[in-house]
């Protein structure tokens, strides 16, 4: 998944549906992109997602949902 927004840094953490996800650091501050597991996408649903970065002057974000269809 590639996510867009703002001030990305080494160490944003995203959150997908409550579980953690391992960001490929930033392909810019801009965007950055995590992995989903087979889990993630098993059932059709929406769920959200959040990135969060690292103290200090870290943040978390606004909530996006991620549509999963059947």
């Amino acid at each position: 998944m590639t996510i867009n927004g703002t001030n990305f840094v080494d160490g944003s953490i995203v959150t997908f549906n409550g579980a953690s996800h391992s960001v490929h650091y930033p392909l810019s501050p801009n965007q950055l992109t995590i992995q989903l597991l087979p889990m993630d996408l098993a059932t059709a649903g929406n769920y959200p997602v959040v990135v969060t970065n690292p103290a200090p002057g870290g943040g978390t974000s606004n909530t996006a949902t991620f549509v999963v269809k059947p």
